[in-house]
Order: structure tokens, then C-alpha cells, then sequence
């Protein structure tokens, strides 16, 4: 079996995918100073990544307290497709809890010594696919969004309707009732955020 050593992760739900550029200093970092790697085909990380895969026994034992340092479930490795880096962290029936990016120069350091690797074949059953954010938004965007939201819905009930009027023309142009500029707006930023509404965020910023 193949180890990396002094390794930096970051744990999110098997639902989100966060990547080094998105982690911020109140995340729960672990130090890792030893921990399993097994090379697979693309096909299967992604599978593993965006399945409900539960994987068998027999790989469940076979990396089952082999990381050392400062983690949580005994069931946790690294999988790579000469690609891309993950670390997995599955619980006692298989099924995967949470997952982690790498570092980018850790990740590119591991890459190049998984080239001698050889790759190996998992088994599990595949479940349903994960639900999936569309359009993808990174963690600040979500942030805004949410802040959006709670601000909209605080204003609406507290009868500031002047700036949900304000915030509800920096979108739309159509003439509408206050309760439908409301009902449009959580609408909009629920299912259509994008970046061009942070402008939304800053003027909401503005008026508290």
C-alpha cells in the first residue's frame, strides 16, 4: 500500500465541492501525517465523487486505521486518477460522510509521484447522484446569496417596502405590486444568482 505524508485537509459534505481557493481560517483543518492513496480510473473518482457510492468491506478493512494524525473516522484515504487528488472519509457502512480538496502544491507534488503508482479497481454499489447546484456558486457567492435573501425577507416583513422597490428596479422593469416585487426578487436570486447581483448585496450593505 501506498502513503503520503504531512498532508493538510479540509473537510466538506460529500455535497459540496470547495476547493483550496475557497477555504478560509475558520474551516477545521486536519493535519495528516500519514495516510493511504490508491489511483483509479477517472470514471470511478467521479463516480465516487458525485454518487451515493457504498463501498465494500473488503476495501473498508483494508484502510481501516491506517491514517495517523489529527482526524476523526477510521475509514479515510486518498484517490487520484492521475488527475486530480481527493481525500475520502467513509463511515462503517461505506457510504462516504465528507471529502476534501488539497492544497494545490501538495496536490501537484502527490500527482507526480502517483505517476509510478499502479491503478487499481474499487468495488461498491452505485446509488443515486447527488443533487446538484445549478448554476455553481463558490462559497463567497453563496454567502451573498444567503445574505441576500435574509436581508429581502427582513425588509419585506419589517415594511421597508421603498428599498425592496429600490432593489427590485436594479433588476426588473416591469411594473409590478410590492408583493410580487418581493416573490420576483427571492425567485430570482434563489435560482438565478449570479455575480452581476452582488451589486444587490452592496446596496442592502448600505442601508443598515
Amino acid at each position: 500500500m501506498n502513503y503520503i505524508y504531512d498532508l493538510v485537509l479540509n473537510f466538506f459534505s460529500v455535497k459540496e465541492d470547495m476547493d483550496f481557493y475557497e477555504w478560509n481560517q475558520k474551516d477545521s483543518i486536519l493535519t495528516v501525517s500519514k495516510i493511504p492513496i490508491f489511483c483509479i480510473s477517472s470514471f470511478q473518482l467521479q463516480e465516487i465523487c458525485h454518487y451515493d457510492c457504498r463501498m465494500d468491506d473488503s476495501f473498508l478493512k483494508q484502510i481501516e486505521n491506517q491514517v495517523e494524525g489529527d482526524f476523526g473516522s477510521p475509514f479515510m484515504c486518498l484517490l487520484t486518477d492521475s488527475n486530480r487528488v481527493f481525500a475520502f472519509e467513509w463511515n462503517k457502512d461505506g457510504l462516504l460522510l465528507r471529502k476534501s480538496s488539497l492544497l494545490l502544491d501538495e496536490e501537484d507534488a502527490i500527482l507526480e509521484e502517483a505517476e509510478d503508482y499502479s491503478m487499481i479497481f474499487l468495488s461498491y454499489q452505485k446509488g443515486e447522484s447527488y443533487p446538484k447546484n445549478e448554476p455553481f456558486l463558490t462559497r463567497q457567492e453563496k454567502k451573498i446569496q444567503f445574505c441576500l435573501l435574509k436581508g429581502i425577507h427582513s425588509l419585506y416583513h419589517s415594511h421597508s417596502y421603498d428599498v425592496i422597490h429600490y432593489l427590485y428596479q436594479e433588476i426588473f422593469s416591469k411594473k409590478v405590486s410590492t408583493k410580487e416585487e418581493y416573490s420576483l426578487l427571492v425567485e430570482e436570486i434563489q435560482n438565478h444568482f449570479s455575480k452581476k447581483y452582488e451589486s444587490l448585496y452592496d446596496i442592502l450593505m448600505l442601508t443598515q
